[in-house]
């Protein structure tokens, strides 16, 4: 899209100069100062003064910007492209040594410019908000409060003594906290936070958190081992899921001896951290990262699909999860790595191109970027709608390597830090992954956020293989994961399983089915002691139901195979369905 002289001049003609005053003044726009620069109307109201101390700014980053260049922006100029310079030019000049989400709300409400247009720019360039310092009047606070909290404070002791001074380092402000938020009808979570903009004071208007804190007392134990952790962890989630926090991107639990972070995009809600013990020693190292990780979330969600036992439709699953999310307006990468069997690459027809994936991992200098890798797939309708995804293929070379040989020549870190890179561009990053537990499953898995695990309801080897994965071969990547970062990461997580590609489900049949996994459940839990109620009934902590997800069958999603098109771009009633596996697991 292209806009006018005029507009484009406007916009920059405000923003620019906003941001400029920002850099060379103090970064606070008081309403004297905004009307100022609004009342200078064009640059040929700016003194030389000013536009030489803005050239200079420029110059440091990117000599071939300049006022004059941006002031004689035409309408062949495609606003983003200004935008994008301006932005990342100022970005590396701290303007973002604010908290990420306030300097793009003034951004915005300056420039008229959307804000989920300007993150995006802003993620696209690749960099990460610098977290601010915590002053070291606040980190003395922090661990003297800790220090003289009483060992078995009660909750309202925690939230006098400790909390302000946590919410303080966290950078959150006392207009910037609600207590007692009403998360959905009488449902009140301890804390909600969100950074306030202009004139919207958080604790005035109480919409749109950004954070929910649920708190206990010092004499409630929420290690991740006891009782209360869970009942805790799930008091978050449906605070989480609640009607007023579709905006809430976190939530953190503690008790002033523990605190653990859990990431939430869209409805999918996992732990970003371990559940980490805290003392006077570490409270500043952990509040710190606590808070890189709130200030610089990443955009996608990486998922892989994945089941130990074959034929339960993750090919199949993969492509139309896809195709139904590019349908819901999101932006979708999609990545073969079961080279053995490439099902995904040949269901799509997708051919590798110059750059292929086993050259990018290959590569141990950083040299060849998974952005080199992918290919798209469009698909064109009548009357102009297209719909379409990228594609990582995977090519036949990585198959050739026996399995002892691709531990040493590859490497699980360096899948994961390869993806990392492409994660401000897409919304959900989706893993098709062989059915077992070797190289490239592990590496699948190794690099996602979450797992999602396709079912049978009449095939009890994927339900065991199910069972397998979520007490055995995910805790083995948590600990990995963990050891690592020492705990400020927590790993991959399980979502809950669903029965997949469905014909009629007879009662009978649903019993027997019902039968096998109380079964299942009874045996790990006796005999590992792990609790797999939740991963086999998700709503089982809420209303005792049993009742499992279960997505259709329907001869369209297998016709549409021979056809090298999902199923969802072709059949409404394909589309429905997995638009209902869509909103299950991922959209709010």
């Amino acid at each position: 899209m292209t806009y006018s002289p005029t507009l484009v001049q406007e916009k920059l003609d405000y923003g620019f100069l906003v941001l400029t005053h920002i850099v060379c003044a103090d970064r606070q726009i008081d309403s004297e100062k905004l009307q100022y620069l609004k009342e200078l109307g064009d640059r040929r109201n700016i003194s030389e003064l000013t536009k030489a101390k803005m050239n200079k700014i420029l110059a440091q980053n990117n000599p071939n910007l300049t006022v004059d260049y941006i002031a004689n922006a035409t309408i062949n100029e495609q606003r983003s492209q200004v935008m994008q310079q301006i932005l990342t030019t100022f970005y590396k000049q701290g303007l973002f040594g604010l908290p990420e989400q306030e300097a793009i709300m003034r951004i915005a409400n300056v420039c008229n410019w959307s804000q989920k247009g300007i993150k995006r720019i802003i993620q696209a360039q690749g960099f990460k908000s610098p977290t601010r310092q915590i002053s070291p009047e606040i980190e003395k606070t922090l661990v003297e409060t800790l220090q003289n909290l009483p060992e078995f404070a009660i909750e309202e002791v925690v939230k006098i003594i400790f909390m302000p001074t946590f919410f303080d380092a966290l950078g959150f402000a006392l207009l910037e906290r609600k207590p007692e938020f009403i998360t959905e009808g009488r449902l009140r979570v301890d804390y909600a936070l969100r950074h306030n903009a202009e004139d919207n004071i958080f604790l005035n208007d109480k919409v749109n958190p950004h954070i929910l804190v649920e708190l206990k007392g010092r004499n409630i134990d929420i290690a991740c081992d006891k009782p209360q952790y869970k009942t805790t962890v799930n008091q978050l989630k449906s605070y989480l899921l609640g009607s007023n926090c579709k905006s809430a991107q976190w939530g953190i639990i503690t008790n002033s001896k523990h605190i653990q972070l859990f990431r939430k995009h869209g409805k999918a809600i996992y732990p970003a951290t371990s559940c980490l013990e805290i003392n006077p020693e570490n409270i500043v190292d952990i509040t710190r990262k606590i808070r890189n990780k709130i200030e610089n979330p990443s955009r996608a969600l990486t998922v892989a699909v994945y089941n130990n036992k074959g034929g339960v439709g993750k090919t199949t699953t993969v492509i139309n999860l896809a195709a139904a999310l590019t349908r819901k307006n999101k932006k979708v990468l999609v990545i073969d790595f079961d080279p053995n069997q490439r099902d995904l690459t040949n269901s799509l027809n997708i051919k590798p191109g110059t750059q292929s994936l086993y050259d990018c991992l290959r590569d141990k200098k950083d040299t060849i970027s998974l952005k080199k890798v992918i290919s798209p797939y469009t698909k064109q309708f009548k009357g102009g709608i297209c719909f379409s995804f990228d594609v990582i293929p995977v090519d036949d070379q990585l198959a050739q390597f026996p399995e002892d040989n691709l531990r040493k020549e590859f490497s699980f870190y360096s899948f994961r830090k390869k993806l990392d890179s492409l994660k401000s561009d897409y919304d959900y990053i989706l893993i098709d992954t062989p059915p077992n537990w070797r190289f490239f499953s592990i590496g699948a898995v190794y690099a996602s956020d979450v797992v999602l695990i396709p079912t049978k309801h009449n095939n009890i080897c994927s339900l065991q293989n199910a069972a397998v994965t979520i007490q055995k071969y995910i805790p083995q990547i948590q600990k990995i994961r963990q050891e690592k970062t020492e705990g400020i990461e927590w790993g991959v997580s399980a979502l809950p399983i669903f029965f997949n590609n469905e014909t009629t489900v007879t009662n009978a049949s649903r019993k027997r089915a019902k039968i096998e996994i109380d079964l299942i459940v009874d045996k790990f839990k006796s005999e590992y002691k792990y609790d797999l109620t939740y991963y086999f009934f998700s709503h089982y902590d809420i209303e005792e139901s049993t009742k499992v997800f279960k997505l259709p069958y329907s001869a369209y999603i297998a016709s549409a195979i021979c056809e090298k098109t999902p199923a969802v771009y072709k059949s409404s009633v394909a589309y429905s369905y997995y638009t209902e596996l869509a909103k299950e697991y991922f959209l709010q």
